[in-house]
């Protein structure tokens, strides 16, 4: 039976190229970006969010200090009105933006979550 010996590993060199790895491959292997950062799922939860004061977990009022553009994949369409009605996103998104679900496949406005105007 072969055991390994993890005692005398060094963990955080370990880490550190682990990482550093797996970054030069994304970031020079085509094929792994796609994999990683397009997305196959039909539908799209498109949003503007604000940071309020530089912070993004405990200011839900206050001076706007930067906006995000923020979408999210699913092929479930609950899955995305979950997440837009959850206590994060409702802290959050700016109110002069149009927010909506999509079906990518189709390019089609499912419903619109909020409209500014």
């Amino acid at each position: 039976m072969n055991t390994i010996n993890i005692a005398g590993v060094d963990w955080d060199s370990y880490y550190k190229n682990g990482i550093s790895s797996l970054k030069k491959r994304l970031e020079e292997e085509s094929g792994m970006w796609d994999n990683w950062t397009r997305s196959d799922k039909r539908y799209m939860l498109i949003c503007h969010l604000i940071i309020v004061a530089n912070d993004i977990d405990n200011n839900p009022s206050g001076r706007v200090t930067s906006h995000l553009d923020f979408c999210v994949n699913s092929d479930d369409i609950e899955s995305l009105r979950l997440l837009w009605n959850s206590k994060f996103i409702q802290e959050r998104y700016d109110t002069t933006m149009q927010h909506f679900i999509a079906d990518m496949q189709e390019k089609k406005v499912i419903e619109f979550c909020s409209v500014g105007m």
